[in-house]
């Protein structure tokens, strides 16, 4: 039952990903990380198309990793309300705590793809 809970949405996930570019090897993955948790200039794109990317590739990444992490920890909740183990409130509570983070970082993804969003418009 619980490798059926883990491969059923990480299966769905699989299939709906929507295509993207890949990573570029040379860009440092440092600078991304950086560009994504404290930009230089809040609300305006890097300069540099492979930066870009890459930095687009990850925020997606994190939002995608969000959303499948809110749905295991919401279907752990279900499975709580319906058993009421004590190894599911277990679950629930770390799969909420990991769910709590990607949710943190996928809010500084998502404001970095609409600052690349705002970009592309303006310039």
């Amino acid at each position: 039952m619980l490798a059926a809970l883990f491969a059923v949405p990480l299966a769905v996930h699989h299939f709906v990903r929507a295509p993207r570019p890949r990573r570029d090897k040379r860009v440092n993955p440092q600078r991304v990380k950086a560009l994504l948790e404290k930009p230089e200039h809040p609300g305006v794109a890097p300069e540099g198309h492979a930066v870009r990317t890459a930095a687009g590739v990850t925020a997606c990444d994190r939002i995608e990793a969000a959303a499948v992490s809110v749905g295991l920890s919401l279907a752990i909740l279900v499975l709580l309300l319906t058993r009421g183990d004590r190894v599911w409130t277990m679950l629930t509570v770390v799969f909420g705590f990991f769910a709590v983070i990607h949710v943190v970082r996928a809010r500084r993804g998502w404001a970095y793809l609409r600052a690349l969003h705002a970009a592309e418009r303006t310039g």
